[in-house]
């Protein structure tokens, strides 16, 4: 049984806590701490694509221990993004982009694609990535609470393992006797989105920052 702050209950055979950047808050209503998290901010910029040099593919550097660094990479509308930082904070709700990202960003990626100096800067935005204190890609059984998962602290490339860590946790669930598995059904079409923005212009007023960055030069 789970009760919501609205006063409600929802019934279910199991739950899995998957709240991001929350997801240790979340463990906490259960009694435990399995892993701190805390936001591990990115920044990007946009540019408008030089016309006389497209980028065609991404751009990556090197990685080093401390993550694989600023790449520039081209996007379906024809933009170019350079990015991202990685600054350590603390507050959950802080999506700002912070005054020296172009310093930070730009002299990086300028190295890679020497163009991007005779591009236009159209935009920014940040991201938060859930990251973990001294540990990452948190994925075990509630302690306390029979039918709970806890999948904390994913980081960056939970994005393109979401569909992996979500068949291996239905795994998981199942091989306690928690859930049955049915059949693979093939994924629902995704809706179109209702607004005609730019996916980064809504990414950056998602969470109340602007996306008429002041960093535009």
């Amino acid at each position: 049984m789970i009760e919501l702050e609205s006063g409600e209950s929802v019934r279910a055979a199991a739950a899995v806590n998957c709240a991001g950047l929350y997801a240790d808050e979340v463990a906490h209503l259960a009694g435990e701490d399995p892993v701190t998290v805390y936001p591990r901010k990115g920044e990007f910029l946009v540019f408008s694509a030089p016309a006389d040099e497209a980028l065609e593919q991404i751009l990556l550097p090197v990685p080093s221990s401390l993550g694989k660094g600023v790449l520039v990479f081209p996007t379906i509308d024809r933009q170019v993004i350079a990015g991202p930082t990685a600054r350590e904070r603390e507050d959950k709700g802080d999506w700002s982009v912070e005054g020296d990202a172009v310093d930070l960003i730009l002299p990086l990626a300028l190295r890679m694609y020497p163009p991007l100096a005779r591009a236009s800067q159209v935009g920014a935005y940040a991201g938060l990535r859930p990251a973990g204190r001294d540990a990452n890609y948190v994925i075990e059984a509630s302690r306390t609470v029979p039918g709970l998962m806890h999948v904390a602290a994913i980081r960056s490339t939970g994005l393109s393992a979401s569909l992996g860590i979500g068949e291996h946790v239905a795994g998981m669930l199942a091989d306690q006797g928690f859930v049955a598995l049915g059949p693979d059904r093939p994924l629902p079409a995704l809706a179109q989105p209702s607004s005609v923005r730019p996916w980064w212009e809504r990414a950056a007023t998602h969470h109340g920052t602007s996306a008429s960055s002041p960093l535009a030069r």
